[in-house]
């Protein structure tokens, strides 16, 4: 992998920047704190994004904007790649936004998470990073700050070990482990819950060995039942045959009995009605002859047509009559209202009357104090037009005044001007001043006067304009109220008329005399009572009529009763009673029910039972199977657990240690010999211990990391980066990025000695592109290429 350019926007103290990075080695020079490392960080950025909590939108975005983006292009296996991704600013946060990949030339648009697993797999790095927050293999390979080895170094052994472990993927091992120890854990619950389960599986087997014998007696017992209860239900169906029998035989009997019964009910029945009906027969003769009329129907209906219509003419007359009286009394009542209010209204007719006369003398001199306020107002112009030209004039004798005193050389001939020609013009100038100031005095009296006079015109004409308004609103009112007096008459006249009218209908209404009515309703009730007797003879000679009907229906059917009656008794005596025996028959087959009664009782209870252990005995199979199953499941799990604890485990543990001590050995090896490189004293010596911490030992006694000077101490970081660089490179094989090394400030308190051997660290590397981020202007002759940084006023540039 080959770094080809980088172009940042609003990336920390960089606005807008684009750098192109040469092959070989190349420094990264300028000031601390000119934004060197910010170069590294969105390299990193662009390749794998945001990583918390190293590396954070928060930590890159430029402050004071809200949005950056990061485009790095690089070179690998002869692919030309470029990668782009973007910040954006939000309301709580700064987060990453869809960025893109362009693959020779192919551009895909893809998320934050996609880019990473894209760039991932063409570096081939392990595939489980892609949902780790760090990026190990890029920190401890390509760049790592030399302030965060330090801290590495100075970390507990375990927590060192752990990181470690990430880095060469070994702690997938402690993960399988931890797996295995609560899979394990799991699995002893579930032995424990088992071997309860199984406990009661021999008793259960010997439960279900007493059932099936049980189950041998009930079915053996029902086998001796059913021949028996097929005896007694042949018995029944004979018996039940013959009951029928002897009940149809008897049903005849009953029928011809209750027929004979029927039949002397409809005949004692027939020979009342027939008494009842000569009773009726008889009270009907003595109505008729109680009742005397010589009018038929019809006239009498016309006689009551002509009393109704008489007295319905009465009627409707006299309701008229009040109705018309009622609305002329409503009219009057009305008009006497209106003409009261109207009285009312029409009083002040007089006063407006005058007020209006007094209005009309007052407004006519409207017309002469118009025409005077108009030759005021022209005379006031005259005298505003004539005290302006005096303040011209005034203006313009002190204008030559001020002239004529800064004059003392004409401008038409060049002479100079004498004295006693300034004096008189002097002189002439103060006359017309004192002449227009006099002018102006008087006519300044003049238009105060003139003034007065017109406001006090103008006061007289408001208020005739005020009259004349008034007299418009008078004069509208008397004729308003005129027109009310017209009304006033014509209602009045109204009102005589209606009286005149009322008096008439209640005349008329007094001639409609109440006798006359009573007399009428009189007429018409007797004419009512004599068209309902002759209703009332015509209904008796109805119902005698059909009485003398009945009387004969009934003769003729009492004497057919008779001869059914005979014939019945006749069939009666050939159709005998058979009920005792009928009885005595039931009895028997009662007897029979009742015994195949207990026979089915025994039997269904038999079935039951066997049923019950039928049901009973499948189900005790089933817990019994269940259990053989979860016997078996017991010992597998036995089995499993005995394997994971002595074997898979230990597995583990033997792999991780064999691969731990080829890279301690490899590590220890590659930090010795850089070490040795970097520090060229005979009394040092360095190596690492089993938890892979430096141990630093001088003139054959052990020093504390942090008891080392600055420059021991960046040695042994350095030391310590170069070998986890080319051990991580060696081991994980796979990785494409063994052709690029970043070294962030590796010569941090290092003496101008310790300088020199970055030339000789430069040299043994032999990569095809190293970066080194440094403000020691020494390392400029180690390296091929420099990239100078300058910042100004908190902006960073490429100079």
């Amino acid at each position: 992998m080959l770094l080809k350019s980088l172009k940042l926007k609003n990336i920390r103290s960089y606005t807008k920047q684009e750098i192109d990075f040469p092959e070989n080695s190349t420094l990264l020079s300028g000031d601390i704190g000119c934004g060197k490392s910010t170069l590294l960080l969105a390299i990193e950025f662009a390749l794998f994004g945001i990583c918390k909590p190293d590396l954070t939108g928060e930590t890159l975005l430029r402050k004071g904007t809200t949005s950056g983006s990061v485009e790095l292009a690089f070179q690998l296996e002869g692919k030309e790649i470029t990668i782009q991704r973007n910040l954006k600013k939000g309301k709580d946060r700064i987060s990453q936004g869809s960025g893109y990949l362009v693959v020779n030339d192919l551009r895909k648009d893809l998320t934050p998470v996609e880019l990473k697993s894209e760039i991932i797999n063409h570096l081939n790095y392990p595939e489980e990073f892609i949902t780790k927050s760090k990026n190990y293999i890029f920190r401890y390979t390509i760049y790592c700050p030399q302030e965060e080895m330090k801290q590495i170094l100075q970390e507990h052994p375990d927590n060192r070990l752990d990181i470690l472990r990430k880095i060469f993927n070994l702690d997938k091992y402690k993960k399988i482990r931890e797996n295995l120890y609560f899979y394990l854990k799991k699995l002893r619950i579930q032995s424990t819950v088992l071997k309860t389960k199984i406990e009661p599986l021999e008793q259960k087997k010997n439960n279900l060995t007493e059932l099936r014998e049980q189950q041998e007696r009930f079915q053996g017992n029902l086998e001796k039942l059913q021949p028996e209860l097929k005896l007694v239900q042949a018995g029944i169906e004979k018996k039940k045959t013959e009951l029928l029998e002897l009940e149809q035989k008897n049903q005849l009997h009953l029928e011809i009995k209750n027929q004979l019964k029927n039949n002397f009910n409809l005949l004692t029945e027939k020979q009342e009605s027939q008494n009842n009906l000569s009773e009726k027969q008889k009270r009907l003769i003595e109505k008729l002859a109680q009742i005397t009329t010589s009018k038929t129907k019809e006239k009498i209906k016309q006689d009551l047509d002509s009393l109704q219509k008489q007295k319905q003419n009465f009627v409707t007359k006299e309701s008229e009559v009040k109705t018309k009286i009622n609305h002329c009394q409503e009219q009057v009542a009305r008009l006497q209202k209106e003409i009261s209010q109207l009285n009312e209204q029409t009083q002040t007719i007089l006063e407006k009357q005058k007020l209006l006369r007094e209005l009309k003398e007052a407004v006519l001199d409207k017309e002469k104090i118009k025409t005077e306020k108009e030759n005021l107002e022209t005379g006031l112009e005259k005298i505003k037009k004539a005290l302006q030209e005096k303040k011209i004039l005034f203006s313009q004798a002190q204008e030559i005044k001020q002239k004529i005193s800064q004059l003392d050389e004409c401008p038409t001939c060049l002479q100079s001007v004498p004295t006693e020609y300034k004096q008189g013009v002097f002189s002439k100038q103060e006359k017309i001043i004192s002449t227009a100031k006099e002018k102006a005095e008087q006519l300044e009296k003049e238009k105060t006067a003139k003034q007065q006079n017109f406001r006090d015109l103008n006061q007289q004409f408001d208020s005739l304009l005020k009259k004349e308004n008034l007299l418009v609103k008078t004069q509208t009112e008397v004729d308003t109220l005129k027109e009310k007096q017209e009304l006033l008459g014509l209602k009045k006249d109204g009102l005589q008329k209606l009286v005149i009218e009322n008096n008439q209908l209640i005349k008329s209404l007094e001639e409609l005399k109440p006798e006359k009515l009573e007399e009428l309703n009189k007429s018409l009730g007797e004419k009512q009572e004599e068209l309902q007797k002759v209703v009332q003879k015509q209904e008796l000679e109805q119902n005698k009529k059909e009485l003398l009907d009945q009387i004969g229906l009934n003769q003729e059917k009492i004497k057919q009763l008779g001869v059914e009656k005979t014939e019945l008794g006749e069939k009666l005596v050939l159709n005998p009673d058979l009920t005792e025996k009928i009885e005595q028959q039931k009895k028997t087959v009662e007897e029979c029910l009742e015994k195949e009664k207990n026979l089915l009782t025994e039997r269904i209870k038999l079935i039951t039972q066997t049923e019950n252990l039928q049901q009973q005995i499948k189900e005790l199979i089933a817990e019994v199977d269940q259990l053989n199953e979860d016997k078996t499941h017991l010992q597998k799990i036995t089995k499993i657990t005995y394997w994971l604890n002595e074997f898979l485990i230990k597995l583990t543990y033997t792999i991780e240690k064999q691969v731990m001590v080829k890279i301690h050995y490899l590590f220890n090896s590659l930090f010795r010999e850089w070490f040795a490189i970097l520090m060229e004293d005979e009394n040092f010596s360095a190596r690492l211990d089993d938890s892979f911490t430096p141990v630093i030992e001088q003139n054959g006694y052990e020093i504390y990391f942090n008891n080392l000077s600055g420059g021991e101490r960046t040695a042994a970081s350095l030391s310590y980066r170069l070998a986890l660089n080319k051990v991580i490179n060696d081991v994980v094989y796979e990785i494409k990025t063994k052709d690029l090394l970043i070294l962030d400030e590796p010569t941090d308190g290092f003496s101008s000695e310790q300088l020199d051997k970055v030339r000789d660290v430069l040299e043994r590397l032999n990569l095809k592109q190293t970066l080194v981020v440094s403000h020691e202007n020494k390392i400029e002759s180690f390296v091929e290429n420099v990239i100078r940084i300058n910042k100004e006023e908190g902006v960073s540039l490429v100079i």
